[in-house]
């Protein structure tokens, strides 16, 4: 159950770095990588920033370009591990099934839900709190992932609420 949880997680992870990349696209990659204003670089950190980043003109670009990089190439990175369990989950399901049967049928959902809506409402924060010091900097980053936890909060939510909904309408052992 929480396998699949953690499946789930790693491929929506792998989102949010799709839509970072889309926000490096349309918007500039210093919004989702970009350091807050007054950052600085040593001149060895610099040149070693350069090295991953020949092109770029300034250290700062560097420092943009590299973080990009590590944070769209980082997170599809952990998205395709999820696919790669999620293919392997049927086969684990097996082998844990009495492990199932011991917890409530609503527990996957109130604890995706839970960790979703938290996991979303950190990220949103971050992502705004960085917008409204005026530094957009690194703003996409956050937003990225809370655009995802958000929509997976929604969805999580509604089926801790079908399923509560379908609990009621059952008989009581009592009646």
């Amino acid at each position: 159950m929480l396998a699949r949880l953690a499946a789930v997680a790693a491929c929506a992870i792998g989102v949010s770095g799709a839509l970072a990349w889309l926000a490096g696209r349309w918007v500039g990659r210093a919004f989702v990588a970009g350091d807050p204003a007054g950052v600085t670089y040593t001149a060895a950190r610099c040149r070693e920033l350069h090295e991953y980043a020949p092109k770029a003109r300034i250290c700062e670009q560097a420092a943009v370009s590299h973080h990009f990089g590590e944070i769209v190439s980082g997170r599809l990175a952990v998205g395709a591990a999820g696919l790669v369990l999620l293919c392997f989950l049927p086969l684990l399901g097996r082998r844990w099934k009495p492990f199932r049967s011991r917890l409530p049928a609503a527990f996957e959902a109130t604890v995706a839900t839970s960790l979703t809506a938290v996991s979303a409402t950190l990220l949103f924060l971050d992502g705004l709190g960085r917008l409204i010091t005026g530094s957009d900097h690194g703003a996409g980053g956050p937003l990225s992932g809370a655009a995802v936890s958000t929509v997976l909060a929604v969805s999580f939510g509604r089926s801790l609420h079908r399923q509560i909904a379908a609990q009621d309408r059952r008989p009581n052992d009592s009646d």
